[in-house]
């Protein structure tokens, strides 16, 4: 594989559709890969929509869980240091945060409300109530299986207090659904949130334009290095920024087109150890 070159230092992975198989493992593979990238001194991040039990769940699994373990989560609007977090307990809520830029309740009720109109349920994540969700119909249960976080039901998102403050909202329905309801979104929503489409029944609503590459500059800043020397990993629009800051963006082989469209390079698929043939060629040896 023919890699840009470049004086990398650390690798920053988007978890499904990229780390992860279909099957949401890891291939032992990709596993040897990162082990081999811990041993040359490298950093390893996870840039995730997900909750922080998630990042934890995967480093654990790495074998690459440190003291410098930082994860982006929410999809750029929390960073943490993920070994600080498993020390506190691995808890649903009150964490602590490098940084974030969380949402109000008002900004998230113009969301919710215009969601509705178009028969979208919705959920999302606060910071006093971990998981909200109005019911838990088939959409937000593939939420809680992935999360491994418990659920507050029942929640009001057209009336959320204004002081409850959130790391993102999700407007969940049929696909054709989640078309109409973009296609309608108010100036307002457009100003105070970053939207994008991380599965054809899930539309996110990331506040004041956070990103997984906003968040990468955060990381940055954090750990002491310059984006020139992180390679990123991902696969989907929520990934498109990550992948132009880092040093060496790249796209998995199953990533959206418009992501391959961005990337430095593309790789493999993630069924096909697209993450260890770039580790591996960069590091030199066998695979």
């Amino acid at each position: 594989m023919d890699i840009p070159a470049g004086s990398y230092k650390a690798a920053v992975f988007d978890l499904d559709g990229t780390l992860l198989r279909d099957d949401k493992s890891v291939s032992p593979r990709s596993v040897a890969a990162v082990q081999r990238a811990l041993k040359a001194g490298w950093s390893i991040a996870i840039a995730t929509g997900r909750h922080p039990k998630s990042a934890l769940h995967f480093f654990k699994e790495l074998g690459a869980l440190s003291e410098r373990s930082l994860a982006v989560c929410f999809n750029g609007s929390a960073l943490l240091n993920v070994s600080d977090y498993a020390k506190a307990g691995a808890p649903d809520t009150g964490f602590a945060l490098l940084k974030a830029d969380p949402a109000s309740g008002d900004e998230i009720s113009r969301v919710a409300c215009l969601a509705h109109r178009f028969g979208l349920r919705v959920h999302g994540y606060s910071l006093r109530h971990g998981l909200c969700c109005e019911d838990t119909n088939v959409y937000t249960m593939r939420e809680i299986i992935h999360s491994h976080v418990s659920c507050s039901e029942g929640f009001d998102f057209e009336h959320a207090p204004n002081d409850e403050r959130f790391f993102k909202v999700i407007a969940v329905g049929r696909s054709f659904e989640i078309d109409e309801f973009r296609a309608a979104l108010t100036s307002y929503i457009k100003e105070h949130f970053e939207v994008m489409r991380t599965d054809d029944n899930f539309l996110e609503f990331i506040p004041h334009h956070c990103s997984k590459g906003a968040a990468l500059l955060w990381m940055c800043e954090a750990c002491g290095l310059k984006p020139s020397e992180i390679v990123a990993f991902g696969d989907a629009e929520n990934d498109l920024l990550m992948i132009k800051n880092a040093g060496l963006g790249v796209a998995m082989g199953n990533a959206q087109p418009e992501v391959k469209a961005q990337a430095d390079l593309v790789t493999l698929s993630n069924e096909q150890d697209g993450i260890a043939e770039v580790l591996e060629s960069i590091l030199g040896g066998a695979k």
